[in-house]
């Protein structure tokens, strides 16, 4: 057996051929013919800083962006959240279908490779689960995302570089300024970490950017230039 067919087998098994939003079969594509309008990339025109839909095609950032000072340099939200990608990354979390995460991951490099790659990141970093809470779930979905990202591109992903010192409650639950004061002094980074310029966090979902925004700020203050982010989803008009 050659390695190409090894190859093609062994994705079978971690992409399966599943419609993420309904399950049923489909070849090979993130969705089926029927759930095409339910999964919807991110469209034009975009911020410029976070890469949410803006609706007036002349404006360069959203309402957030103008007047909050993300510590990120640029992200990347790939698909709207809305009602089924809400279930979906749901299932992803807290029913252990990882191989959602691994499409997401496959077809976010796929569609941004350009943008991704322009940004000449060092490493990528998934955003940090608890200890207590990953040993619970039994992996991250961030790290699922970011390795299926990083396989494709050939970035390497570093997980061993953040650490969530705090077990937040989760920022679903809270508003804008208790999203920012739940996650104070929640990320640490790990002792005896080398030092990279560019780094890409990756998350499932972008609300606030207050997430990104604490990632960001421990590695930049432990000597890194640049930071940048890609969230499977972004919310619209957040």
């Amino acid at each position: 057996m050659n390695i190409s067919k090894i190859k093609n087998q062994v994705e079978g098994l971690l992409y399966p051929s599943a419609c993420i939003v309904c399950g049923e079969e489909t070849k090979g594509e993130l969705v089926c013919t029927y759930c095409t309008d339910k999964v919807l990339l991110i469209k034009e025109p975009k911020c410029m800083k976070c890469g949410k839909h803006i609706d007036d095609e002349y404006k360069e950032y959203c309402p957030d962006c103008l007047t909050a000072s993300h510590l990120y340099r640029k992200g990347i939200g790939a698909f709207e959240y809305n009602e089924y990608l809400k279930e979906t990354l749901y299932d992803l979390k807290y029913h252990g279908t990882k191989y959602v995460g691994r499409l997401m991951g496959k077809e976010i490099a796929k569609k941004y490779r350009h943008d991704i790659l322009e940004w000449e990141a060092d490493c990528i970093v998934p955003v940090p689960l608890h200890h207590k809470k990953e040993r619970k779930r039994g992996y991250n979905q961030a790290t699922i995302i970011a390795e299926a990202i990083g396989n494709e591109l050939h970035i390497p992903v570093r997980d061993d570089i953040l650490l969530r010192s705090v077990n937040t409650v989760p920022q679903k639950e809270l508003s804008k300024e208790e999203r920012i004061k739940n996650l104070e002094n929640a990320f640490i980074i790990r002792e005896n970490v080398v030092k990279l310029e560019k780094i890409i966090i990756v998350d499932d979902i972008y609300t606030t950017g207050a997430t990104i925004d604490r990632c960001a700020k421990v590695l930049l203050e432990s000597g890194c230039k640049e930071v940048y982010y890609i969230a499977v989803c972004i919310g619209v008009g957040v």
